[in-house]
């Protein structure tokens, strides 16, 4: 464990070069020996400060703290480690992990992600299809951003269901600022928070990139509600698809609007449209039957709810001795095969199939509109606070001296970046710029090139082109169709 934590010290979450250095050197032990005995050949240029600063003593005070405060630590190697995200590009080495991850053992789960700042339609959409999904007992993963995030995460608390939040921090970082009480909520309910950072690492816009593959890449299916062509949810869809996993989107509101024109290419393109939450129920529901809930379904809704038992399908449907003309006059549609099951018929009033909950007592705390992360971002760069980052620790003896950041302490130290170390800063600039003209020269001379068919011809890891990519989207200097094809914008 204390193997991949020094790893992870030097290659931070998200970033692919981790396994590839593993898988050079058999193991995370073998990786440690060699960068530690001062081996750098596996090490890009730009994380080998990083490496000279790593130790495996800062590991086992890592390791100690988690240990302290309850926060379990799972590598990929561990038995507790989640199936579904074990078989995606780029896994993390490490989760940490305050709650239950068990909790998506033997269930189906749903990614819910959409914009922060979502319309009133898309609140009324997601209340939906959240509750009732947290009903039939589905786990609901998702950001834990404000927006249509919060939605699925407090409608499963709502209903005393578990749900997986996946942080784009470190897991004693309070981000969004006040969130520990919900947190605590969705552990109280047998839910999970998890993090692939350092417990102490602070907010960046960059891991909010690189978290949407842990939140697609736990769940069997992502529904994307509400979701616009700039809207950050569309990563996750990409990952998705990436994945192999089911895609579905709501419908947008007015399909002719070309704000949406990438929501509808994916529909055109194959994701499921969702104009409520049956859809994405009735997609699942032949092979996951055993573990959805649908005590509280509307079963002439379920397009596959169909009861046979074994002899049944193997005996063809027989008609009882009656009169030959009485026998003419039935129709097939009449006709039952004796070992079959009749459907007991539900009440409409017990279908909730249109069930829209009001926003009361704790969702009239939910602030679905306020200030989005990014906006938060932003004002703290205009102030120019100077960056700043965790001491490391040098000796064994040093660790009680400096410990980590908790949630309720804000003991953690940090120091300012030294000259040598801004000089580093500008070559690492100095080399994005050349990085990013490669990738603009790659995209525009394919008619469509999808994100591995980039890696292929390039040099950089995933998270440096996954951060690229994204910054060249926004600009709309690029452009990403359904299936993650990457495009250039042609100037107008």
């Amino acid at each position: 464990m204390e193997y991949y934590i020094y790893l992870l010290q030097i290659f931070g979450g998200g970033n692919p070069k981790i396994h590839e250095v593993i898988r050079a050197c058999g193991n995370a032990r073998n990786a440690y020996e060699r960068i530690s005995g001062g081996d750098m050949s596996l090490i890009p240029s730009n994380r080998q400060v990083s490496a000279r600063r790593a130790t495996l003593e800062r590991s086992k005070a890592i390791i100690n703290y988690c240990r302290e405060n309850n926060i379990g630590i799972v590598t990929i190697d561990d038995k507790d480690y989640p199936d579904n995200l074990k078989n995606i590009f780029d896994p993390p080495a490490v989760l940490f992990i305050s709650g239950n991850i068990g909790c998506l053992d033997n269930k189906l789960a749903i990614a819910v992600v959409g914009p922060r700042e979502p319309s009133v339609n898309a609140v009324r959409m997601a209340e939906n299809i959240c509750y009732n999904l947290a009903r039939c007992d589905i786990v609901l993963v998702s950001g834990f951003a404000k927006g249509i995030d919060r939605i699925a995460h407090h409608n499963s608390i709502r209903y005393g269901k578990p749900t997986v939040a996946v942080l784009a921090c470190g897991i004693t970082v309070d981000y969004p600022h006040g969130s520990f009480g919900l947190r605590k909520e969705i552990t109280d309910n047998g839910g999970a928070i998890i993090s692939e950072l350092l417990p102490d690492t602070p907010c960046n816009p960059d891991y909010f990139k690189f978290r949407n593959r842990i939140i697609s890449g736990l769940s069997q299916g992502t529904a994307v509600v509400g979701a616009y062509n700039k809207s950050g949810s569309l990563l996750t869809a990409n990952h998705a698809f990436e994945q192999d996993r089911e895609l579905f989107f709501t419908v947008p509101e007015d399909t002719l609007d070309r704000r949406y024109s990438r929501v509808v290419r994916y529909l055109r393109d194959g994701a499921h449209p969702v104009f409520d939450f049956y859809d994405i129920v009735n997609e699942f529901y032949p092979a996951y039957h055993d573990v959805i809930d649908d005590t509280y379904l509307d079963k002439e809704q379920l397009t596959s709810f169909v009861i046979h038992n074994a002899k049944a399908e193997e005996t063809p449907a027989r008609v009882e001795s009656l009169p030959t003309d009485e026998t003419a006059q039935i129709s097939p549609s009449t006709v039952m095969a004796k070992d079959d099951i009749p459907l007991k018929k539900v009440k409409a009033s017990d279908a909730p199939r249109f069930k829209i909950t009001s926003v009361t007592d704790k969702e009239k705390e939910i602030d679905y509109f306020r200030v989005t992360p990014e906006s938060v971002l932003k004002k703290r760069r205009k102030v120019n606070k100077p960056k700043s980052e965790i001491r490391p620790v040098a000796e064994t003896e040093n660790i009680a001296a400096q410990p980590l950041k908790s949630a309720e302490t804000e003991s953690t130290v940090y120091t300012r970046k030294t000259a040598a170390e801004q000089s580093s800063d500008t070559a690492a600039n100095s080399e994005n710029i050349t990085a990013v003209a490669e990738i603009l020269g790659i995209i525009a001379n394919n008619d469509g090139i999808t994100l591995d068919g980039i890696m292929a011809v390039s040099d950089l890891s995933f998270g440096e082109l996954s951060e690229i990519l994204a910054d060249l989207e926004i600009s709309g200097t690029i452009s990403c169709g359904a299936g993650g094809i990457y495009r250039a914008e042609k100037e107008k």
